[in-house]
C-alpha cells in the first residue's frame, strides 16, 4: 500500500534525495502537491555552481524552462522559496543597450515556506497578490539572483548574499 509506505515516511521524517539535494519527504510532496509536478532534478545547486557578481551561470541554467521550483535554506535553517509555472523564455527588460532581466508575470507563482523554526504554524504556501511582481530573473552583472512577489524574496548573489530576505507582504 503506497499510502502506508508515504506515511511512514513522513513519521520518520525521511530525507529524500533530489538528485542532489536533499529534503524530507513530507517536504518533497507537499512541493509536489502545491505544483502538481513531480520534483527530479536540481538545475542550479549553490553549493556547487557559480553565483557569484559578473560571472554567475543561475541565469544560463534556468533560462529557456519552466514550472521550476526554488528551494532556499538560510543560515537560520529556515527553508523556503518560490515556484513560477511560466516560460522563463528571454531577458525582457533593458537598462541602456544591456538586456538586464526576465520579468515574469505568472498567475500561478507563488512563494512558500517549508521550515520557518516556528514562526509559521508547518509548511505553508502564499499566493502573490499582483500576479505582475511573479517573478524576476536578473542578469550576471546584477546584484540580485531573482526576486519573487513584490520583494517577498529578495535573492542577492554570492558576494552579497547576507543581504538576502524573505518578507510576506
Amino acid at each position: 500500500d503506497m499510502r502506508f509506505e508515504e506515511d511512514e515516511r513522513i513519521l520518520k521524517r525521511e530525507y529524500v534525495k533530489v538528485k542532489p539535494y536533499d529534503l524530507f519527504f513530507d517536504q518533497v510532496k507537499q512541493i509536489e502537491e502545491w505544483t502538481s509536478k513531480k520534483c527530479e532534478e536540481i538545475v542550479f545547486d549553490s553549493t556547487k555552481d557559480n553565483w557569484k557578481k559578473g560571472t554567475s551561470t543561475f541565469d544560463q541554467k534556468v533560462l529557456g524552462r519552466e514550472k521550476l521550483v526554488f528551494v532556499i535554506e538560510d543560515t537560520n535553517n529556515n527553508v523556503f522559496g518560490g515556484y513560477v509555472n511560466s516560460k522563463i523564455d528571454k531577458y525582457i527588460w533593458k537598462e541602456g543597450d544591456e538586456w538586464k532581466g526576465s520579468h515574469i508575470t505568472d498567475p500561478n507563482a507563488f512563494i512558500f515556506s517549508l521550515k520557518s523554526n516556528g514562526r509559521l504554524d508547518g509548511m505553508m504556501k502564499f499566493e502573490i497578490k499582483k500576479t505582475n511582481y511573479g517573478y524576476d530573473l536578473r542578469d550576471k552583472s546584477d546584484d540580485y539572483l531573482i526576486f519573487f512577489g513584490f520583494n517577498s524574496i529578495s535573492l542577492e548573489k554570492e558576494n552579497r548574499k547576507s543581504e538576502s530576505f524573505f518578507k510576506q507582504y
